[in-house]
């Protein structure tokens, strides 16, 4: 809800995969592994973990409409 560049972000937590800010309803996940992830109404995917940092482990978080990852 806050950040130090930014400031406050007024965001709502419907529930635990799904946040609200303003009128945005946004989906999120978190898995330990990208092989045990679902994308499939993804469109960009990103990796916060710091784990999965080459192209090669970058490459199994793009399935279904992933089009980017961003690390």
């Amino acid at each position: 809800r806050f950040d130090t560049i930014r400031g406050s972000l007024d965001v709502e937590i419907i529930d635990k995969n799904t946040l609200k800010i303003k009128d945005n309803f946004i989906q999120y996940t978190t898995f330990s592994s990208p092989k045990e992830t679902k994308f499939e109404d993804a469109d960009v995917v990103f990796e916060c973990s710091g784990i999965f940092l080459t192209t090669k482990e970058a490459k199994e978080h793009i399935k279904g409409n992933v089009k980017k990852v961003i690390l």
